[in-house]
């Protein structure tokens, strides 16, 4: 398998969402919105966030999502936001999961943001997304608090990490 990494272009938009869509992301973010009009909503995001993707093959196989903490991080509480990004999403196809790719693109969302000269990085995960919270874990995110938001069922709740560089 050759995997490669690059930030993603106005032309990856349809694949990306084609991803997210498998993940059940569409669903969770966009609740019941046609997928015409998801289109239009990240293609009028693109200038405030970057997007990052693997391929295998020219295919889009995965996506990394981060913006600024200062814009993007709503939380119920106070953190430090300026200078840091925030981690807005990850989806892997499910037939590429388990096989490193959210590692990759993890380690490849860090290097950009250090290259775009954050301090550190913001990601919330919630509780019941196992795969993600092994990650952040196993790539030094540490965990700063544990919160209920809308978003959430009755039986879970948000984890916030914290990286800094």
């Amino acid at each position: 398998m050759t995997l490669k990494l690059r930030l993603a272009k106005k032309s990856d938009i349809s694949s990306i969402i084609n991803v997210m869509n498998k993940v059940g992301y569409i669903k969770f973010r966009f609740k019941n919105m046609s997928l015409n009009k998801v289109q239009a909503t990240i293609q009028s995001e693109f200038p405030s966030r970057s997007f990052l993707i693997c391929t295998e093959k020219k295919k889009v196989i995965g996506y990394a999502i981060f913006g600024s903490a200062e814009a993007f991080l709503m939380c119920p509480f106070e953190v430090e936001k300026k200078g840091f990004a925030y981690h807005l999403g990850i989806g892997v196809d499910p037939d590429y999961q388990g096989k490193g790719v959210g590692l990759l693109l993890t380690e490849f969302m860090l290097k950009v943001i250090r290259a775009e000269g954050f301090k550190g990085i913001y990601s919330d995960v919630g509780s019941n997304n196992v795969a993600s919270l092994k990650l952040q874990k196993k790539m030094g995110f540490v965990e700063i608090k544990r919160y209920r938001d809308s978003k959430r069922t009755k039986e879970t709740y948000n984890v916030l990490f914290k990286k800094e560089f």
